[in-house]
Order: structure tokens, then sequence, then C-alpha cells
């Protein structure tokens, strides 16, 4: 398959547009930095989210009349979609280099692809990348910080991205040919690493006198991140300004958060998939100094212009027979979500993880498997289904192997995946308890007591290990498969573990209790091929029972 390009045709923007945009957008004598994150590749547009066309044509409006604009990305940008999965993120950074980027950092997903391809990608780039905690044997990866100018006023951006990388990426890529981590991401139990990394990069950058400090984060911010998330890093160092964030998803127009000094620094983040474009105003029309400028910070959605863009369809087309080949049929959609559009596949049982699941260990006839919810992309949706849904539900390539396990290494793995599980799965704020290495099962029921605290104990690195104290995983069963019954768990017994080599091979989140097992299969086919070829199975349609959850995992508390 030639490689795909897909281009970018900005329209100019009308007159008219203009005249109704001009209160909105005039911002003479002042500096506009435009940032996203976590667009995961965003080619496709829909109801209340944008796309990069729309974000160039925005970004032309500010710099008519604007003194000053700069353009950033908070990392996760490259991954996420077909177009960005079959060009290893080549076509996405086209397109981010035709709106005109200016400055980037890394998120977990722009590793997916492996570091030669990475810093393939940063070669095509007319964007800066910049990291202040991602090492190598040399020191810092890329520049820990870049400076621009704004006529007297300089900025100083700092990138920085999220330790949990080395396991929410795929770990191989950190490694050298010993299996030794290569690479790091300053992490420790702690978070002193990571603090002691950005407070350096800051300083130097101030020490060069630079008047703001603007972090590039990549960290995430509310419940489940910590030591690393973003309200860690604020309350641990100093000489921040400004952090925009990403990794986490989440809607942050602006709030306050108080660093180690007492003193406020300005937390926002765009949500995911260009939901939003954020915009930092800096009024510099000072009178004595710093404190006189007015910063003020909103998100920007498809509501506040009109949709006057398009682009071209030279890659869809270049794929779309085969994408939109019909393969199936589903009387019901398969959702990731809850009811309220919460990543319920995250936390809780789903039909669409079983499903996937039962695909695992059908292609390779496993005692069980094992699926993370984070692997699990997309909707299967009623009605139709085509290639290119499945590839939209399992869109990373990871290949299905098999290993032999004992049962305490599956407890074990088992009391990993279920660690943040809590009793309710969402609140009036979203999601809670959510974790993208959260197991699906096949062959398998489990029963988890929330009421009881997680005793898992991770490494510097964010690896399992192990438990103290009582665990969570009350019960465990796994299915005979010559009786069809269902029995107790046990430690000493050897079974057959089916799941994706992230998880399996590589010590993908942070599950390494399998890495140095037997490896039966070692490259059964792909997560994709396995889904496709279940489906066939069935005859081509999704089987009424994975319309509703069948008690394979129950949560108390």
């Amino acid at each position: 398959m030639k490689k795909a390009v897909y281009t970018l045709i900005l329209i100019a923007i009308s007159l008219l547009i203009l005249v109704g945009c001009t209160d909105r957008l005039t911002e003479s004598g002042k500096i506009v930095v435009l940032y996203t994150g976590d667009m995961h590749c965003s080619v496709e547009s829909g109801a209340n989210k944008l796309d990069f066309a729309q974000l160039a044509l925005y970004k032309q409006a500010v710099s008519n009349s604007a003194d000053y604009v700069t353009l950033v990305d908070c990392g996760d940008a490259v991954q996420g979609s077909n177009i960005g999965t079959l060009t290893k993120g080549e076509s996405i950074v086209e397109l981010m280099n035709e709106v005109g980027y200016d400055v980037c950092t890394f998120g977990n997903h722009e590793f997916d692809y492996g570091i030669d391809q990475l810093e393939k990608l940063m070669g095509m780039s007319d964007a800066e990348y910049i990291c202040c905690n991602f090492m190598d044997s040399d020191g810092c990866f890329v520049s820990p910080y870049t400076i621009r100018s704004y006529g007297e006023l300089k900025i100083a951006y700092i990138g920085i991205t999220t330790p949990y990388t080395l396991t929410s990426s795929n770990p191989e890529v950190f490694k050298d040919e010993n299996g030794e981590l290569k690479y790091s991401f300053c992490q420790d139990t702690s978070g002193e690493k990571l603090y002691n990394a950005v407070q350096n990069a800051v300083d130097t950058a101030i020490g060069m006198d630079a008047d703001y400090v603007i972090a590039l984060a990549h960290l995430g911010n509310g419940e489940g991140y910590s030591p690393y998330g973003s309200e860690d890093v604020i309350a641990a160092t100093s000489g921040i300004d400004i952090v925009l964030d990403g990794h986490s998803h989440t809607v942050v127009e602006s709030r306050e958060v108080y660093n180690k000094e007492g003193e406020p620094v300005m937390l926002t983040s765009s949500g995911s998939h260009m939901q939003y474009i954020g915009q930092v105003t800096i009024d510099t029309r000072r009178t004595t100094g710093k404190n006189d400028d007015v910063i003020t910070i909103r998100l920007i959605d498809s509501s506040d212009y009109d949709r006057v863009a398009g682009k071209t369809e030279e890659t869809e087309k270049e794929f779309e027979k085969i994408l939109g080949t019909e393969i199936g049929y589903t009387a019901k959609t398969l959702s990731v979500n809850s009811e309220n559009g919460n990543r319920l596949v995250r936390n809780r049982e789903t039909g669409i993880g079983n499903f996937v699941a039962d695909a695992y260990r059908s292609l390779t006839n496993a005692d069980i498997a094992f699926v993370n919810g984070g692997g699990i992309r997309a909707d299967i949706s009623e009605g139709k289904i085509t290639y290119g849904d499945l590839l939209n539900v399992q869109p990373y390539g990871n290949m299905i192997c098999v290993v032999e396990a004992t049962g305490l290494e599956i407890r074990d793995a088992l009391e990993m995946s279920y660690r943040m599980v809590e009793g309710k799965y969402e609140d009036e704020n979203g999601s809670v308890g959510e974790s993208g290495g959260f197991f699906h099962l096949s062959g398998m029921k489990v029963v988890i007591d929330t009421s009881i605290p997680s005793g898992v104990k991770l490494d510097e690195n964010g690896m399992f290990s192990g438990v103290e104290g009582e665990r969570r995983v009350k019960e465990v069963y796994v299915l005979n498969g010559e009786t069809g019954e269902y029995e107790p768990l046990s430690d000493s017994k050897t079974y057959t573990v089916a799941s994706i080599n992230y998880i399996l091979l590589q010590g993908g989140d942070g599950f390494n209790m399998f890495m140095n097992n037997e490896v039966i299969t070692s490259e059964a086919a792909s997560d994709l091929q396995a889904v496709i070829e279940y489906l066939e199975l069935s005859g081509g349609n999704i089987d009424e029972r994975y319309f509703a959850t069948e008690g394979r995992i129950t949560v108390l508390g």
C-alpha cells in the first residue's frame, strides 16, 4: 500500500466572516497563544468538535488582528484514527505543518510507533519539539524548553510528558537490545525526579530573562494521575505562570492552582479530539511591569464561528473501498461509554469488552483471555459493520499472543487491573475509578470488593511489584472447557492466557508478571484480525448476548 498523503485545503476567509468575527478576534497589542492537546488525529469533523481546517481558519483570523500568535500542542496528536495508524503519524504531521504549529511536546501516544518513527516525525515537522523529562544516556532527548520573543517580551515554553508513558505506551521501545531501559521520563514513586527536572528547566529559562513560563504538559489533571499530575507538578515547583495540560481529556477553561510558594498558577485543558481550541491572551500594554499584564484564557468551540472549511478526501478515498466493505451486522450498538457518555469500558464489564475478549480466546483456544479497556477505542454501532468500524475499535495493530501463567500470576494481574475500580463508576463530574488497564475477561469470572483499598505496589517505573494486605479481588473462577462449568482459580495450576503482546510480553500498563513466562504463541494474529474472524465465525451477526453484560465482572462496595 503506497504511502497515504492527506492534503489539507485551506479556504480563504471571506470578508463577511471576518466582519462577523471582528469583535471576538481583535487582539491588537496582545500576544495570543493557541493550544491543542489530545487531538488523536482529528481528521474527521463532527458535532461539537473542530478539525485542522477550522483550526487553520481560526488561527488566520486571529493573526489578521493580533500582533503575535503562537500555536502549540500538548501531545497525543499523531495517533487515534485510521489515517494516523496507516501512515504512522506522517499524514498528521503534514496537516500540522499546513496549519502552522510552532511548538509541541510529547504525549504518551507519540511513542506508539517507536523511537525511530518518532525521530522521523520530528524531522518532518516544522514545529519545535520540547520536553524536560524525556531522557536518554546523553540527557534530555530534545531541548527541555524554547524561548520565543514577542517584541521586548520573552515567553519560555517548557515541555513535560507523563512518566506513566513508560507503561501506557509500548514499554519495549524504551529498552536496549538487552532488555534494559535505555530511556527514562524522570520517574520514581514520589514524583521528585520529575519535579526536579521541571524546576531545573524553569530556573534555566528564567535565568535567560524569560518574562513568562508556559508549560506544555501532558500530565493529566484530576484523580488517578498522582504523583505526576499537573496539580502535583504545580504544587511542587515555582516559576511557572500557566500550565496548558493534556492526557486526561478533561475540559478546564481556567483554574488557579497554587505552587510551592503559595502563588497562583493558571491551569487550563482543552479536552480531546479538538473539542475545543485553547486561547491564552496576554495583554502587555503595561505601565510598570509584569504585574500590570492582563492574562485571559478561554476555550473556543465549533459554535464560535461558521463552518467554512473544507478538506480533500484524497487519503480517505485511497482506503475508502476496503474500509467501507460490509462484513457484518449488529441489531444493537455495543458501546464503550455509559448512557452519560463516560468511558464505561475502563471500569466496568461491557458487551463490547466481552465481544473482543471472546474473539481473542476463540482465535487462540486459550483457557482465558484479557482485553485492556484502554485498547477498545470505539463503539460498534447498530446496523452494518465495516472493516473500518472494527479498525476504529482496535486501531493499534497489536498482535495476539499466548503465554503460560500460574493462577497466582493471573490473580496478581487482576489485582493490578482492578486497583482503581470504585463502587460507583460515575458521578456528577464524570467517570471515576477508570483505568486503561482495566481487564475485560473471557473464560473467567471475578468478584471485586471495592470496600477494600488496593494493596498493589508499584516500582519507580510504574511496574507491578507486589500486593500488601488483603486482596480486593475476592473470587476468581475459570471456565472448564470440558464441563462448561466455572471452577475456582488454583494459584498453583498453570493456565494458557491470551492477550495482546503489549500486555503479556512488553509489560504494558505495568503488567510485568507475564514477561518471562513460556510463550506458546507469539503472533497468532492482529487484534483487528481476531475480531474480524470472530465475527465471521458468528455468521456476520453480533450475538445478542453481547447486548448486555453477563456477570463476568461483579463489583461490590
